[in-house]
């Protein structure tokens, strides 16, 4: 019987919501395996789309609940979890800086692009340390987020899951796309043999630090564009790109969206959004627009987020309206 590690890291949102179906799902697909969960989370959850809660006026910033420790090892019964403090986490990064001064700056701008990458290696190394302990190595390693759900009833014949990922010496990416002709991928989900997973997150940390410092101002080749952008996906690929690594894309048309999708509670009250992917996607198309507003164009954080209030953006049927009216105010 061959041996399945899954290993939960990031912010430990919606997990009342969605670890029934995560495992259910990892054990249709690892049927005649044995399955252990690991956990690396943090104590406190941010919210996503911060620009837009701001102006709705939701928490940006708040601890998980009281249960949700004893929701997780109900539902998964993890053979280990750690839940780590925000200073302890900090501490650790700064730790990994030569100069306060750019981390500080980074923690004030996007600290949430570290910490993923964080919290993913701590995950990861906590199912080393279970090997190590116990004399074995797994036989396949899913790495992923807490706050997503796979479809159900799962579509996906079990055979074709064998055939085209576990048995091949590659990262899969259960999340793909490109942004400027760039191939990025996100900190959703990612699958390989447990070698190659840990070599995928090793130093991660540290490696994702260098992509924030590095002064190389040579952005002709995609390397070095990938390098000099903020986006953590972009990093997650290049990351791949300095360890030799290739990541698996085959048939993640029948992998992707169709299959997989963030799960989010509609603590936004959207009107005119039928469903969670939707919701997701007039949330994710506009936050997106403000960051550029306010990282890019340089408008003033607090101007943007009254306009936001004043026009109510939740009442538009169409994100593309609400981008068209941010233009047209700030001139962009």
């Amino acid at each position: 019987m061959s041996r399945i590690a899954i290993c939960i890291s990031s912010q430990l949102r919606e997990v009342e919501n969605t670890l029934d179906n995560i495992k259910k799902t990892f054990e249709y697909f690892f049927y005649k395996s044995e399955i252990d969960f690991f956990v690396y989370g943090s104590e406190v959850i941010t919210e996503r789309f911060y620009l837009i809660a701001e102006s709705k006026n939701i928490p940006i910033k708040h601890k998980i609940k009281d249960d949700v420790i004893d929701i997780i090892n109900k539902k998964l019964n993890p053979k280990s979890i750690f839940i780590e403090t925000e200073n302890a986490m900090e501490n650790n990064v700064k730790f990994l800086f030569k100069n306060n001064n750019i981390f500080e700056n980074i923690k004030n701008a996007n600290f949430g692009a570290i910490s993923q990458f964080y919290f993913a290696e701590k995950s990861i190394e906590l199912k080393k340390n279970y090997e190590v302990l116990n004399g074995f190595v797994y036989d396949f390693v899913i790495r992923l987020r807490s706050d997503i759900i796979f479809c159900d009833p799962i579509n996906i014949d079990r055979d074709y899951f064998y055939k085209h990922i576990i048995h091949k010496n590659v990262i899969t990416v259960l999340y793909h796309n490109k942004f400027d002709g760039i191939f990025e991928v996100g900190d959703i989900c990612f699958m390989g043999k447990s070698q190659i997973m840990n070599t995928f997150h090793e130093n991660m940390t540290q490696l994702s630090i260098s992509t924030f410092v590095d002064d190389n101002e040579n952005t002709n080749s995609i390397v070095d564009k990938i390098r000099i952008y903020s986006r953590a996906e972009w990093k997650w690929a290049y990351l791949g790109h300095l360890k030799s690594l290739d990541f698996d894309v085959v048939g993640l048309n029948e992998f992707s969206w169709g299959f997989m999708r963030r799960w989010y509670n509609d603590r936004y009250q959207i009107i005119n959004v039928n469903n969670c992917g939707e919701h997701n996607h007039f949330l994710f198309s506009i936050h997106e627009k403000c960051e550029d507003c306010v990282y890019k164009h340089n408008i003033n954080r607090i101007e943007l987020i009254d306009y936001l209030k004043t026009i109510d953006i939740f009442r538009y049927k169409s994100y593309k309206e609400v981008i068209d009216m941010i233009n047209k105010k700030f001139n962009i």
